[in-house]
């Protein structure tokens, strides 16, 4: 990526961060990662975090602003000054702290930097800036938007940041006021989760142990394992993580393990690994007696699976680098699997907001195709009798819903089975799990449980 200068504030390091995002296509933890390199105090990587988070959340609301007072098409404006842009609007209306004149004259300076490194040659676009944000703070109860009563697909698109086709299904689906209560939630700063390492400590030890550490610490409503913590972002220094009792999980994934109600001595595949939240998990309920089979294809998320399992202290998962679509039948046969696909990530937008810009609706079928295709090679390895747990961290019933009618059409010998006795009230629809943001307060999440007769 192109740097600006090498002397660098919190507005200038978040700026790189956004332009490493909308155009090199990196992550939001990876760019914020490579920001925090810098020597920082707490108040700039909080600066950095909010600001960057903020302009991501906002992103399509923030561009419809500057489109209309630069009377000019976003993407026509080059990508360092539309991100700059981007910033001191969202400083402006979403941030109190910071005064308007520190948003503008901040602003107005970062185009300077620039164009000094010759990143950007027009002179003129200090003063657009300049202009256009001091319109935003004369004119900003002035704005306009979409009218919901004539177009309320663009009129939720705009104004809670969302790309249209998602929110067109989502109207289709939901209705108009449920939607822009999903959007709402998915624009709010998501709670951070931990999960008790019953191996080690129980969930109240651990909340008495928490409490010394952080703002405040409770216990979570749908999780049996989960705590809610505020006021410590930097969880890894504290020496709970240390020890190995908790991983940071959301509570909807929280959820699963318990779902799939895995007990001591079972042999049990965990087919899409990633960094072993769920694995994990499940070797806490069977005590750590037993077998645990993880794959996973990626090297990076295996190498930080490794890291989780020594650290929590599991002893019972044997790591394979392996790919669920394909043949697997030498690894046997197993009494429980947990297949967590690959998905389009649609549930979890509230932690990962780049992705909203990202996505597009082609690659649900995309999605659905590969689901479908795992789950059929995998089920084959469960033993009758057995126990499976399909699930995916998306709000789309193709990838949830629909492979699960498909597959049980298709395989007679495999029926859903009944998982109310290992979950909370009200995370059930038809005998399959959905939780939502704005409902449960919990990433989206679908799971269903199949037993062979």
């Amino acid at each position: 990526m192109t740097t600006l200068l090498k002397s660098k504030t919190a507005r200038h390091l978040a700026l790189e961060a956004l332009y490493g995002i909308d155009i090199e296509g990196k992550f939001a933890k990876n760019a914020l990662d490579e920001a925090f390199e810098n020597p920082l105090n707490p108040e700039d990587k909080s600066l950095i975090m909010e600001i960057v988070y903020g302009v991501l959340r906002h992103r399509r609301r923030l561009d419809w602003i500057i489109e209309t007072l630069a009377e000019r098409d976003i993407k026509t404006i080059d990508p360092w000054i539309r991100n700059n842009l981007r910033m001191g609007v969202y400083q402006i209306l979403f941030l109190d702290r910071i005064p308007e004149w520190a948003a503008v004259n901040e602003s107005v300076e970062l185009v300077h930097r620039i164009l000094r490194t010759k990143v950007y040659g027009h002179t003129g676009v200090a003063g657009l800036v300049n202009a256009v944000l001091r319109n935003i703070i004369r004119k900003k109860e002035e704005i306009r938007y979409p009218s919901i009563e004539d177009d309320p697909v663009l009129h939720i698109s705009v104004l809670y940041s969302h790309p249209e086709w998602l929110v067109k299904r989502w109207v289709e689906r939901f209705g108009i006021n449920e939607t822009v209560s999903l959007c709402k939630a998915n624009n709010e700063i998501p709670p951070l989760i931990l999960r008790t390492n019953t191996l080690l400590i129980s969930r109240e030890e651990l909340l008495y142990a928490l409490r010394e550490d952080v703002e405040n610490a409770e216990a979570t409503h749908l999780s049996y394992y989960g705590i809610r913590i505020k006021g410590f972002p930097h969880i890894t220094e504290l020496q709970a993580y240390k020890k190995g009792w908790f991983q940071v999980q959301d509570e909807g994934a929280q959820l699963i393990a318990p779902m799939l109600d895995p007990r001591k001595g079972e042999r049990v595949l965990d087919a899409c690994a990633g960094l072993g939240g769920k694995a994990t998990h499940i070797a806490e309920i069977m005590e750590n007696n037993g077998e645990i089979v993880a794959l996973d294809i990626d090297d990076k998320r295996i190498r930080f699976l490794r890291e989780n399992i020594e650290r929590l202290g599991i002893k019972i998962i044997k790591i394979l680098k392996a790919d669920a679509t394909q043949n697997l039948g030498y690894l046997g046969t197993f009494d429980r699997i947990l297949i967590d696909v690959p998905c389009s990530a649609l549930g979890v937008l509230r932690r990962h907001p780049e992705g909203k810009w990202r996505k597009k609706e082609g690659i649900i079928k995309e999605f659905k195709r590969i689901q479908s295709a795992i789950l059929n090679s995998v089920s084959s390895l469960l033993k009758p009798g057995g126990k499976l747990v399909y699930c995916t961290c998306s709000t789309e019933p193709e990838e949830g819903e629909e492979v699960i009618e498909t597959f049980l059409k298709e395989n007679q010998d495999f029926y859903l089975d009944d998982p109310s006795s290992s979950l909370p009230e009200g995370v059930l629809n038809k005998g399959l799990l959905r939780v939502y943001p704005h409902i449960h307060s919990t990433d989206g999440f679908f799971a269903a449980k199949i037993g062979r007769i």
